[in-house]
């Protein structure tokens, strides 16, 4: 009862930048999509791209040049300060404003912050925000969301994707690769990035606070997700994506069911939340090798985890509070791995906090039935039949007690010989 209160209580109170190699310090100045002001110099980056590329994408310790047959090209990148290495060739780099300035063996060449130049279909609410209902891409493309439309900030992002120049304007198109979210969006709406399963970077801003249901579900090119603070991920947000590893952030502030099950590439988690609940979550992840409990109050309901047969290792905190049942699928007497007495011993300690909590709300309903009784018995308003009824109750629930009781007697000495070998 009191662990349920709890939970109800986290929940009520109360899961892209993408990252993909260790970049050096300072990795964020220039993360972004840019396109050149003029025309890009033959040998710009020597044979790294031989001057094809139109546009350009910075992630964390990587960079993903767009040529001009809209197909990606990747090459490895890292900046810090104002210095960018790509293909082993240091470039120096000066922000402006929206204008971004590389120097290179005596070149220099300008760009600019990119925006897709296609339609974008919004609503303009009372606030003064901008929601994105609908934009047209090409097949096998990218899309850069604008931080503002006319003069207002962009803070939804709910659309479908829709072929430009196709027969149907209405169909959704797959093919995207690319996707850059600005900064100051706080929502990506439900199922927006549904089944793009060539999709496969999408930096999430620092401002977002809500992933809707399915919104990334079956992105299986999707490797990697850095999960911003104070999120709320919703149902089904990440299913079927091929994420490697996965941190939950310390204020994730909602995780609902199902968000994500099926990963099937998913290898290492972190859960570091300040506290959580998993229900329903990393079930049917056939490659899961490494757990780590990093939260200091986690309840891991016997729905989540299941069908994980790869987990080799779940490491936990020396202080957490860890709520795990006795019937949890990770204890199954098939399952084995290290952390796995941690993990029994919590359930163990778990079976004699509720059975403790069981007999005291029996030991208060015994003492309230004791109480009735004597009152009907200095009354003298009930019928012998009554208060022989109410005195066979009294004895099943002191039947009942007594049985709780041997209980846990018998736990806790089962307890204390596991402590004693």
């Amino acid at each position: 009862m009191k662990r349920m209160v709890i939970a109800c209580l986290l929940v009520l109170a109360a899961a892209l930048c993408l990252c993909f190699a260790v970049a050096e310090e300072n990795t964020n100045p220039i993360a972004g999509g840019w396109m050149p002001v003029g025309d890009v110099p033959a040998e710009w980056w020597g044979n790294a791209n031989a001057g094809e590329w139109k546009r350009i994408y910075f992630f964390p310790g990587q960079t993903v040049v767009l040529t001009s047959v809209d197909e990606t090209a990747e090459y490895p990148c890292s900046y810090s300060d104002h210095a960018v290495n790509v293909s082993g060739i240091d470039t120096e780099y000066s922000i402006e404003g929206d204008r971004l300035t590389l120097s290179s063996g005596g070149q220099s060449l300008t760009l600019e912050k990119y925006v897709s130049d296609l339609p974008f279909e919004y609503e303009i609410n009372n606030s003064g925000e901008v929601r994105i209902i609908a934009t047209y891409i090409k097949p096998s493309a990218d899309v850069a969301f604008p931080a503002e439309i006319e003069g207002y900030p962009v803070t939804d992002i709910e659309c479908t994707f829709r072929d430009l120049g196709g027969i149907s304007r209405t169909e959704a198109v797959h093919g995207l690769k690319i996707a850059y979210i600005p900064e100051g969006v706080r929502i990506i709406g439900r199922g927006v990035f549904s089944n793009q399963a060539d999709l496969r970077y999408c930096p999430l801003p620092s401002t977002l606070l809500s992933i809707g249901d399915s919104a990334f579900e079956g992105c299986t090119a999707l490797k990697a997700v850095e999960l911003p603070e104070n999120i709320t991920i919703k149902q089904f947000a990440f299913r079927n994506t091929g994420i490697e590893a996965l941190t939950l952030p310390s204020s994730l502030r909602v995780l609902l069911p199902g968000a994500f099950n099926d990963m099937k590439e998913l290898k290492t988690l972190n859960i570091d939340c300040e506290s959580i609940i998993l229900q329903q979550n990393f079930n049917n992840c056939p490659k899961l090798e490494e757990v780590n409990l990093l939260s200091s109050w986690i309840v891991l309901e016997k729905d989540c985890f299941m069908n994980c047969p790869a987990i080799r290792k779940v490491n936990t905190q020396p202080d957490m509070k860890l709520y795990i049942g006795s019937n949890h699928p990770l204890l199954s007497s098939g399952s084995d791995f290290e952390g796995k007495e941690i993990l029994s011993a919590a359930a163990e300690d778990m079976a004699v906090q509720e059975l403790e909590e069981k007999i005291k709300e029996q030991t208060e309903y015994l003492e309230l039935s004791q109480l009735q009784l004597q009152r009907w018995i200095e009354g003298g308003k009930k019928s012998e039949a009554d208060i022989a009824k109410l005195q066979k109750k009294i004895e099943q629930q002191t039947a009942e007690l007594q049985e709780m009781q041997m209980q846990l007697t018998e736990l806790k000495m089962e307890q204390e010989m596991k402590n004693h070998q």
